[in-house]
């Protein structure tokens, strides 16, 4: 309702979703997986910010981030390189016009959509520095729906449940109550969370996706890119591009 100030918020929705050919779709003609990653959270803040639901030194805001965005070896998994810093070079991830040469949603948009993402709450919380803005990885967490998606290979589908339960036994990937408990931490500011600077990109310490959490930026190479004060900005303005 209007004039209900919220303490905290988790922006939790996402995934790969079900579009495999990455087409432009809906009023604002981006790509699926850029609507159900940022421009739905985006257009939830701006209406939550424009009745007053959102005040400044109250609430926290918690965006779901993933180690995918940084990299993560020990899966196969590469990061995402934002080679340029301007407004169009990151607009053409959100059209879909820099995968002109084939759309791989598991193999690249994912994780370059949420590395966008993480670039634009880190500008977010820049142009609101009043709020305190987080993108956060509940880390390799099983239990989710990620696995039942259309755009994820069925063969992937069906055995995807049983490398995260295996992977887990190793210690690198953790339960659904792990993997929540970090979005909680964050959003009340307690625990591993209590002195993150807002804007700040959060995940596992370790090359896995488990474990302690730290600043990315500070300790992986790959995700120094996210602390490009021009990258963010550009992120920002082409996500907002689009409103």
């Amino acid at each position: 309702p209007k004039g209900t100030v919220l303490a905290g918020l988790i922006l939790n929705a996402g995934g790969v979703g079900d579009d495999t050919k990455g087409t432009p779709t809906g009023p604002n003609n981006i790509i699926p997986i850029a609507q159900i990653n940022l421009a739905g959270h985006v257009h939830m803040i701006n209406h939550l910010l424009k009745k007053g639901n959102i005040k400044d030194d109250v609430t926290r805001i918690v965006f779901s981030g993933t180690e995918g965005s940084r990299g993560i070896k020990l899966m196969g998994m590469p990061s995402p390189s934002f080679e340029e810093d301007t407004v169009d070079y990151f607009k053409s991830y959100l059209d879909g016009t820099i995968y002109s040469s084939g759309y791989d949603a598991m193999g690249a948009a994912y994780g370059d959509i949420k590395g966008v993402a993480t670039l634009y709450f880190s500008g977010f919380a820049r142009a609101h520095p009043k709020l305190h803005v987080l993108t956060v990885s509940p880390g390799g967490t099983r239990g989710t729906s990620f696995a039942t998606h259309g755009a994820v290979p069925s063969v992937m589908g069906f055995i995807f449940p049983y490398i995260m339960m295996i992977m887990s036994w190793f210690g690198l990937m953790h339960s659904l109550q792990v993997g929540a408990k970090r979005y909680v931490d964050a959003v009340t500011g307690e625990g591993e969370f209590s002195n993150f600077a807002s804007g700040s990109y959060i995940a596992s310490k370790s090359d896995a996706a488990s474990g302690p959490v730290a600043d990315q930026v500070e300790i992986f190479e790959s995700a120094k890119q996210y602390g490009d004060v021009k990258k963010q900005d550009a992120a920002y303005e082409a996500m907002n591009s689009f409103l």
